[in-house]
């Protein structure tokens, strides 16, 4: 799945819309509006100019990327991320939801030709397609977490 086919877009943008802060948790302790706030942080990621890869992603960036992008696999349940990527504060549900849908929107408008041969910190140059295949996954994993 890949976020910048239109009918893969719109499903997804269907199911922020939609996402209700009555929906059960099922499984880790996000809140509704921090699940939101650590969405909009991850998809930051894509529109940043990054111009060199992490040390980290040096060392292990193609093993994590093999990992997640491996065909249909849902990423892991509780699987761990860094600690600059989550907000214990984030503004309200309305709020999160709103700045979540306008940069999935922006993600989504620069189009493919934006994403091709792009630095990930972590995963180093990307297609279009696997930008779009990670922020797929990564936003399907979290409205999973919530029943949604």
């Amino acid at each position: 799945m890949n976020l910048l086919k239109d009918n893969v877009f719109n499903a997804m943008l269907a199911r922020i819309s939609n996402f209700e802060e009555t929906a059960e948790r099922q499984w880790g302790t996000l809140t509704h509006a921090q699940m939101l706030a650590h969405c909009t942080k991850v998809l930051e990621i894509s529109q940043k100019d990054y111009k060199r890869q992490f040390l980290i992603g040096k060392l292990f960036g193609k093993y994590f990327l093999k990992s997640v992008m491996r065909n249909d696999d849902k990423i892991k349940k509780n699987i761990k991320s860094s600690k600059k990527l989550f907000v214990t504060n984030p503004q309200s549900f309305k709020e999160e939801k709103t700045i979540l849908i306008a940069l999935f929107q922006q993600f989504y408008d620069k189009g493919a030709a934006f994403y091709e041969g792009r630095l990930h910190p972590i995963f180093g140059v990307l297609t279009s397609a696997q930008w779009g295949t990670l922020a797929y996954k990564h936003l399907h994993h979290h409205l999973r977490q919530f029943e949604s």
